[in-house]
């Protein structure tokens, strides 16, 4: 089946999109680029003579290069602000969506996109391809294996402090807001787990402007957080008895030993021979 697609926002970072298209037989038997959409007419000119896609449709209005085009899929390759109007006139054009991270500028945008996917019957996917890379999929791999048991929480650290460019450096929080959700990935990934939907009211998440209601809350994480945990969450109160509540001295974190580390550390990784770890790899 072959796919008319538009690509939407055709800065640096649509190069990549358009090589890795290019570079898999099966995508490029599969995907036509019908239509280029930036706001600089020229910058979509010249991506489009780069790559040569002298046939597409070239124009700023995403409404109309659909509507030109009949395009059945939306790349959309814009920056995180401009995310929502995108996404969500792709969908309601009767597109199907594939966008750059992060999915939103805010909660609420996302929540709103979650539920307009829904409703209009498209798919909305964001692209994760760091779950892909050779040593994340290890990682799932050893995890899999039981050699350390069962996965009761997973600690990432984050150092780095680099200068992207362009619209990066506008924003606040950059590695957080526009980075980690690599690491949340991946976090997902090598855990296999899915959070699950919460019961938080959705009046906590503030509206969308422009939409007459407010959107369902995300998920949150399922990692355990209960007593019944081997390693309770840093700050916790011990439960104690069937109820769960905690008193008195078992209410306090207990410290870990280095004898109690000890004890975890033979009891989480239990031995295994040179050749099981080595038949792990790739």
């Amino acid at each position: 089946m072959k796919f008319n697609a538009i690509l939407c926002g055709c800065g640096a970072m649509s190069k990549g999109w358009l090589r890795a298209i290019a570079s898999n037989a099966l995508l490029a038997d599969s995907i036509t680029i019908v239509g280029l959409v930036d706001l600089n007419r020229e910058t979509a000119e010249k991506l489009a003579a780069e790559f040569g896609l002298e046939g597409a449709v070239i124009g700023s209005d995403l409404p109309d290069v659909i509507a030109a085009t009949k395009a059945d899929l939306v790349f959309d390759i814009v920056i995180p602000a401009a995310r929502y109007d995108v996404v969500s006139t792709a969908l309601k054009a009767g597109c199907h969506v594939l966008s750059e991270k992060p999915m939103a500028a805010s909660l609420a945008e996302g929540a709103a996109l979650i539920d307009l996917a829904a409703e209009t019957g498209r798919i909305h996917a964001v692209i994760q391809n760091r779950r892909f890379i050779s040593g994340v999929r290890r990682l799932r791999r050893f995890v899999e294996s039981g050699a350390i048991g069962e996965l009761t929480g997973i600690h990432c650290d984050f150092f780095i402090a680099p200068h992207f460019g362009g619209f990066r450096e506008e924003m606040d929080n950059v590695l957080l807001l526009d980075m980690a959700i690599h690491t949340f990935d991946a976090a997902r990934y090598v855990a296999d787990r899915k959070p699950p939907l919460p019961s938080i009211a959705s009046s906590a998440i503030r509206r969308v402007p422009g939409t007459g209601t407010a959107p369902r809350p995300m998920p949150s994480s399922n990692f355990p957080t209960t007593s019944s945990s081997p390693i309770a969450a840093p700050g916790a109160p011990r439960a104690s008895g069937p109820a769960g509540k905690a008193s008195g001295a078992s209410s306090a974190r207990r410290e870990c030993s280095p004898g109690m580390a000890k004890r975890i550390s033979r009891r989480l990784l239990p031995a295994k021979s040179p050749a099981f770890y080595a038949a792990l790899l790739p």
